[in-house]
């Protein structure tokens, strides 16, 4: 069975990245720019914070999975509301490829408000600093925590990645 690797960049200038890492500034990525397929996404018109991470695991469109945005307009009133992943009615591709034997990991992903405990694997190495930030959701929801508590709290396994 053929291996794929998608390696999915958050905010990240693409132009920036490529310059730094044929200046030798990102030696890593630079070595997988050089030897792996790559291609440039974007969002499509209107997609916004909030919209892309469900578009991405559920393999559906905002007008499939229903959300646009963190915070979108209560159909039929004029307030508004957060959307969150248990929000939504779909299920996350992994769990279709895990039922049919694939192994798979998902980096980076948030660790708490799947519908559906996640099996989580953390990095020795970040155990190292006394507090990590993290983004909430928003551009300004951000918050630090104890790497040992995200551990605890999410029940994660503590396993050297870089040699998985």
């Amino acid at each position: 069975m053929a291996r794929t690797v998608f390696l999915g960049f958050d905010a990240m200038d693409s132009h920036l990245v490529r310059t730094w890492a044929a200046d030798g500034k990102l030696p890593n990525l630079a070595g997988v720019i050089d030897s792996w397929g790559s291609a440039t996404t974007l969002n499509p018109v209107g997609l916004l914070v909030g919209g892309l991470w469900p578009s991405f695991w559920s393999q559906s469109g905002p007008a499939h999975h229903g959300s646009y945005c963190w915070r979108q307009v209560v159909n039929g009133t004029y307030t508004t509301a957060l959307v969150v992943p248990t929000d939504l009615d779909n299920k996350p591709f992994w769990l279709g490829l895990d039922q049919q034997g694939v192994r798979c990991a998902i980096l980076d992903v948030p660790p708490f408000g799947h519908s559906t405990q996640l099996r989580v694997f953390v990095d020795p190495d970040l155990l190292q600093y006394d507090e990590v930030w993290a983004a909430a959701g928003t551009w300004n929801d951000n918050f630090g925590a104890a790497p040992a508590d995200i551990v605890r709290v999410a029940g994660g396994v503590v396993t050297d990645l870089k040699r998985v």
